[in-house]
């Protein structure tokens, strides 16, 4: 099937992704061009999304008490209700390579039981509030 893809569109259109060893989700993998270029680790074992977002997206959300899931989020102006949530899971940056806050990440299942990615950034201050982000959606 590859060959058949690779003679209609080129090579180019055909990707392969490996593991990184790295934490931040947006380092943790690699795109490699050779598909026979064999894995130097494993994938790692958390629950992460299938599709992962190039660049967090900002929404808006509704929170009881500081460091608990929200009750609802804003994205692309729809409201989504919670209705499931497990988490956070706190991801740090790797303070050797770079600055800036870390995440606490959930994952959240709306009104509609679809699967989203999201985090809060930072740790909670009332004088600042913390920004949230869409990072990834899970398969239906």
């Amino acid at each position: 099937m590859l060959d058949r893809v690779a003679a209609k569109l080129g090579n180019q259109v055909i990707g392969r992704y490996l593991p990184q060893a790295q934490h931040w989700p947006e380092q943790s993998y690699k795109v490699t061009e050779s598909l026979s270029e064999p894995p130097t680790l494993a994938w790692p074992e958390k629950h992460r999304p299938v599709q992962l977002l190039p660049k967090p997206q900002p929404i808006t959300v509704t929170a009881p008490i500081p460091d608990y899931p929200p009750m609802l989020f804003i994205m692309n102006e729809k409201v989504h209700t919670v209705k499931k949530a497990d988490g956070p899971e706190r991801i740090e940056r790797a303070w050797w390579m770079d600055t800036g806050e870390h995440r606490d990440y959930y994952i959240v299942e709306d009104q509609d039981g679809r699967r989203y990615w999201i985090f809060r950034l930072g740790h909670y201050d009332p004088e600042k509030p913390a920004g949230w982000f869409i990072h990834g959606f899970f398969p239906e």
